[in-house]
C-alpha cells in the first residue's frame, strides 16, 4: 500500500477521525477569535521566508501542535505547503509505506491523528522499529503508547 495525499476541497480533512478534526477546527478557532480580539497579532511577512504575500494572499497560521492552539507560525501558502509536505516526507523516511500505513491504521482505530500517536509513542519509550513491528502485527494499541 502506498501512501496519498488527502483529497482538496471542503472535505479535505473528511479523511480524519472526528476527534482529530474537532481538536483542529477548535484550534484554528482559537486562533481567528484571538486575532479577532486583537490577543494575536498577525504580521505582516512570512515568518518562513520573510516575503509580504500580495496578490491577493494571505498568511496562514500554522499549528505545529494543535495542543496549544495560539502558538502559530505565520507562513505564506508556499511555506505552509512546504512544512506540511516536510512533516510527511519525515513519517514516511522513517516508516515504510506498509508500516506508515499500519501505524495510520492504529492511529485511526484509536480515533487519534497519527501525530499524536507517533508523540504518544515516543513517551511511551518506544522505538520507530518497535512501533512499525507491531503496527505491522497488528498487536499495537493506544493503550501502549498512552
Amino acid at each position: 500500500m502506498t501512501y496519498t495525499s488527502p483529497p482538496r476541497g471542503p472535505d479535505h480533512h473528511a479523511h480524519l477521525p472526528p476527534a482529530v478534526r474537532e481538536v483542529r477546527e477548535n484550534a484554528r478557532k482559537a486562533v481567528r477569535n484571538a486575532v479577532r480580539a486583537g490577543r494575536l497579532v498577525k504580521p505582516l511577512t512570512c515568518e518562513g521566508c520573510g516575503d509580504a504575500p500580495g496578490d491577493g494572499r494571505r498568511l496562514h497560521a500554522h499549528h505545529a501542535d494543535y495542543d496549544d492552539p495560539l502558538r502559530v507560525e505565520w507562513l505564506c501558502v508556499f511555506c505552509h505547503l512546504d512544512r506540511h509536505r516536510r512533516r510527511r516526507i519525515h513519517c514516511q523516511l522513517t516508516f515504510g509505506p506498509e508500516e506508515y500505513a499500519a501505524v495510520r491504521a492504529a492511529a485511526v482505530a484509536a480515533d487519534v491523528s497519527v501525530r499524536s500517536f507517533l508523540k504518544r509513542a515516543v513517551r511511551a519509550a518506544l522505538t520507530p522499529a518497535v512501533v512499525a513491528e507491531r503496527a505491522l502485527a497488528k498487536t499495537l494499541t493506544i493503550e501502549e503508547v498512552a
